[in-house]
């Protein structure tokens, strides 16, 4: 009797292999991706501390920047012989008690 197939083979062999085809590109395809988000990872630590240095960075120049400022509002006082008002954070130079 015959089950369809001249030359009497199955199938099945021919399915496994496809099968162990499919599992392989799968496999390499997963490391694939681990390792591109790994280097994605790395990239955003990396990021993340140039952002952390760039942030400190602009702290220290508006904490500057406001010390001169305040510099430069209490030499305009001195100059015009009044005393620069508290609590001016505008930079501009005011004067109290002339």
């Amino acid at each position: 009797m015959s089950n369809g197939n001249s030359q009497g083979n199955s199938v099945w062999p021919i399915i496994a292999v496809i099968a162990v085809v499919v599992a392989v590109a799968v496999a390499g395809w997963d490391a694939m991706l681990q390792k591109r988000v790994k280097t994605l990872e790395d990239r955003l630590k990396k990021t993340e501390s140039r952002l952390a240095e760039m942030d400190k960075g602009a702290q220290a120049a508006a904490s500057a920047a406001a010390k001169a400022r305040r510099r430069a509002r209490a030499e305009a006082a001195a100059e015009h012989g009044g005393t620069p008002v508290p609590g001016d954070t505008k930079g501009t130079p005011k004067t109290q008690g002339k």
